[in-house]
């Protein structure tokens, strides 16, 4: 079973696993650089890190955080309790019991339910929603159970950390603000992920990778399916 990214609940593991060094002394020990540390820290990052990032992190990690804590965080392993958060090394500080507490409620008591991840290579007048265009199951916290998932075809959003493979959840809705994550259908039939800008009476659909373009229409020849709410590295 694989869960969803909980930024939140990694976030607290990292600032956890830095204990009391600065961010900067933590990328000379772990080899992550200290910028993409602080923006997990902050819960900017929408793509889960790489098993790979994950090890140089927990290799390093203060107060027993484990790299097994961080995949469950990350959604890459099935959610299961955290255990002896307090049983930490001589010489190193002790989780305080409502750290630990608050840690085990964001990570394992979350409820999980399964929804439909679907193809975005939909050929011209095939139903986005057909049964057979659904390629797996992706489990995500049962407030989401009426949102849709879309395994990644390619890699236009590489620079957001989107890659071919990936999986995202996606909230239904027909409408998006202006520099939202959003999953579209052109007039010819084709399902994208771009992000959305609008200029006078035009929609402009923007990679974030140079090996794209920004695609130009009018607001009238594309359907939004939804907003972009999760990132997951999932391969199906």
């Amino acid at each position: 079973m694989i869960g969803y990214f909980d930024k939140k609940a990694f976030a607290k593991l990292l600032n956890l696993a830095l204990g009391k060094r600065s961010i900067n002394q933590y990328e000379r020990d772990s080899g992550v650089s200290a910028a993409h540390i602080s923006r997990l820290m902050r819960e900017l990052v929408d793509a889960p890190p790489s098993p790979q990032t994950i090890e140089k992190l927990s290799v390093k990690a203060h107060n027993r955080i484990s790299y097994d804590d961080f995949m469950k965080a990350a959604g890459h392993l099935s959610l299961e309790p955290i255990k002896e958060l307090n049983s930490v090394p001589q010489g190193t500080s002790k989780l305080k019991e409502s750290d630990r507490d608050d840690l085990e409620k964001s990570i394992t008591l979350t409820k999980m339910v399964e929804i439909p991840v679907y193809s975005m290579n939909v050929i011209e007048g095939e139903e986005i929603f057909a049964e057979s265009n659904i390629i797996g199951w992706q489990h995500v916290p049962v407030e989401k159970m009426n949102y849709i998932c879309f395994k990644i075809p390619d890699d236009s959003m590489s620079s957001s950390g989107i890659y071919k493979d990936y999986v995202v959840t996606v909230k239904k809705q027909n409408t998006a603000l202006d520099g939202n994550l959003v999953v579209v259908r052109l007039n010819n039939g084709s399902v994208l992920i771009r992000r959305v800008r609008y200029f006078n009476d035009e929609v402009l659909l923007d990679p974030e990778n140079p090996g794209y373009l920004t695609i130009r229409v009018k607001a009238d020849d594309i359907e939004i399916i939804g907003v972009v709410t999760d990132v997951t590295f999932k391969v199906i």
